[in-house]
């Protein structure tokens, strides 16, 4: 999976938790796996919180994450909720199905 490309008009002003949201909505890539750059992640919400692990948004803002793991032939997957997100961008730390440590929430 390559990384989807954030256009330059659909970057917030301010970076936040909600500019993730709108911007998956404006741009119809909602129930959609995508992986977006650092630099695009710190652009929309301030962070890089997912790093280069694949996610989805869907419509009631539910945040599903998947982790590849053992060289591609399995994954985890976590879903989090908004609270969630807000929490790991404020806190500075990332979201990873399976990983524990004082890097991730």
């Amino acid at each position: 999976m390559t990384f989807t490309s954030i256009p330059t008009w659909a970057l917030p002003a301010t970076p936040n938790r909600l500019s993730l949201y709108e911007t998956i909505a404006l741009l119809d890539l909602e129930d959609q796996w995508i992986r977006l750059s650092s630099a695009d992640q710190r652009s929309l919400m301030g962070a890089n919180v997912f790093g280069k692990q694949s996610f989805k948004v869907d419509p009631m803002g539910l945040v599903t994450v998947t982790r590849s793991s053992c060289f591609g032939l399995d994954s985890e997957t976590a879903q989090y909720e908004p609270h969630h997100l807000k929490a790991a961008i404020h806190q500075n730390k990332k979201l990873a199905p399976g990983l524990f440590g004082p890097s991730y929430l």
